[in-house]
Order: C-alpha cells, then structure tokens, then sequence
C-alpha cells in the first residue's frame, strides 16, 4: 500500500481538485492522509465530505497552525503504508502517476523515484516545465522538485522533516536521502505543479520576510551537510554552493583555487550512496562553466588550473579538458 500526505493550510480553493487526482489513481491500493493544519477556511468541510464517500481518506485536522515539516512529520508517523509520498494541496498527480513511480522504484531497485512536472497556473494552463535531473544535481538546486515516491526504509534511515527549516525542508530531506539511498529519476511528466500568487513558491520570491527565511535555512542546511570534520574550510564550502560564480572568482583572484579543490575532495565523500565520479563531474562543470566564460582567464594560468589537485582534468569528460587546454594554449 502506498500512504499519501496531504497538507493543507486555508486551501479550499485547489483542494477538490488536487484530492480528485489521487482519488482516480490507476493505482488504487493508498491511504489518504490528509491533515489540515489549522485552516479557518472552508478546508474542512471539503475533507468531511469526500471521506464519507472514500474510507481511503483520513483526516487529522490540528487546531492551530504548526508548518508543513510538523504536518508532514505526523501523517508519516500514522502511515501504513510499504511507500510513501506527499502532494501539496494546489497541486494535481496525473491519474498514472502512482503505478508508474511504483513500477519504476521495484523495476530500479531504488529506494527513492522522482519524476518530471509541468508548471501551471490557477487556469489550469501549461507554462512551464520542471526537469528531474539527476539525483548528484541537488546539491545546487532542488531537483526533484514535487512528484516522487519511496519507500518506508528510507524514513527509517533518515528520519524525520526538519522543523526548524522551513520552506527548505523538503530540499533538506532529499540531501538527507541522496546520501543514504538509491535516488532515481524519472523522465515523464507525471504532476502538475501550480504556480499562482499564494503559493509558497510565488511568496519566496515576493516576499522579503520569507525570501530572507528561505536563504537563511538555505545556508543552515548547507551547514548541517558540511559538519563533517574532513571539511576544515566549511565556510568556503558553503559558500561554493550558494554563491558558485562568486566564490570561483575569489579564489582565483586571490590564487587559492588548489584549497577550494582540497575542500570538494572532501565533501564527494559525503555521498556514500551516489557514485562519487559523477558527483565531482557536477561540480567541475560548473568550473568549467565559469572559466568557459571568463576569457580572463584564458592563457596558460589555465594549465595550473587544470592540474589543480587533479580534479578538473579527472572529472571533466575529455572533450571539455581539451577545450580548456585550447584555451589556454591559444589564447
């Protein structure tokens, strides 16, 4: 059986909808676990509705308002389920969604399957698309975004959603996951995710309170990953991640490039569960990327960067060493 959260706050608007794509799942084997955090709107009413008509539904409505990481953390906790997943109340599974994550996590013998969303607006209208790219990519962006499915084990391993870092803690637990389980990506549009004015996504952007909460605990849950004693310079490490383009010019500027490198060495092994090869091949693109576009630094100072440590010419595929070499050579 698969266990679905649902958690909602003041969401009467999408919540039929989102609810009746879980409802007509061609996979019909779930439990509903919807619980209201503490919403003053007509949310309950919905809720009360359908689950006299599904007994897959549950309910657990909280009287005041707690976060999505205590909401999230509780519907797992009651959960029967062998898999688990959560949805957000304004968001839509296409109807194979479940079967398809299914069959994909016993056919990869992951732990963890996440799949690719198209972006919609209140109309319901296309505008976008969200690509789930592999799992070594979340260390600089959010990858897997809204539609995934996995299994109980993984709870077991990684615990629970981390309270304190709110609007980050779904990215949070995925870093937590990347370096414990199997994560695999799915290339099919199996969600809809809608982007409208009172989404968390729209406020993050437009709001200065919680764009400023979000890069805060962004940098806390950078924080919590470096903590390993390896890692002598985490700051810098942190810094790599948050600020890439910035943090490469300064450490060429200030000719400490060969101490960035040490520090990533060490941070590789973080991930025990992800091949450390393809890791490091993320992190020296966006080297490359950056140096690619600087012709400042396209003479032979490009040689010394290259050998550094050994790890742009180890990482990168041969052509792009070669393109770097051209450059320096060339120039």
């Amino acid at each position: 059986m698969i266990s679905i959260i649902l958690p909602v706050y003041n969401g009467e608007v999408f919540l039929r909808t989102a609810i009746d794509s879980i409802l007509k799942q061609t996979f019909s084997n779930f439990e509903l676990i919807i619980v209201n955090d503490g919403s003053n709107d007509g949310t309950e009413d919905i809720v009360l509705n359908l689950r006299n008509c599904d007994p897959r539904v549950i309910y657990i409505p909280f009287l005041e308002n707690s976060g999505l990481p205590a909401s999230l953390n509780h519907g797992i906790k009651i959960a029967k389920g062998n898999y688990i997943t959560w949805t957000s109340h304004d968001n839509i599974l296409m109807p194979y969604a479940l079967e398809y994550m299914l069959k994909e996590l016993v056919n990869t013998n992951s732990d963890f399957v996440y799949a690719d969303c198209s972006v919609v607006n209140e109309k319901g209208e296309e505008t976008g698309f969200l690509k789930a790219k592999p799992i070594e990519n979340i260390l600089f962006s959010n990858v897997v975004h809204a539609c995934f499915l996995y299994r109980r084990e993984v709870y077991k391993k990684v615990g629970e959603y981390d309270s304190d870092l709110k609007l980050i803690e779904d990215w949070d637990y995925w870093l937590r996951c990347a370096q414990k389980c199997k994560m695999t990506n799915i290339s099919q549009t199996l969600y809809q995710f809608r982007h409208h004015d009172s989404s968390l996504t729209s406020q993050i952007k437009t709001e200065r309170l919680k764009k400023k909460l979000f890069e805060n605990n962004k940098y806390k849950m950078l924080e919590n990953l470096v903590s390993d004693k390896r890692i002598r310079n985490k700051e810098l490490v942190i810094e790599f991640f948050l600020n890439t383009d910035h943090t490469i010019y300064s450490v060429l500027s200030k000719d400490v490039f060969p101490t960035l490198i040490n520090e990533i060495k060490y941070f590789t092994k973080l991930f025990p569960a992800l091949s450390s090869r393809r890791v490091r091949y993320v992190i020296a693109n966006r080297i490359y990327d950056f140096i690619v576009r600087k012709s400042e630094y396209h003479d032979l100072r490009l040689i010394n960067l290259i050998t550094t440590g050994g790890f742009l010419i180890k990482s990168l595929p041969p052509v792009r060493t070669a393109v770097l070499l051209k450059k320096a050579l060339l120039r």
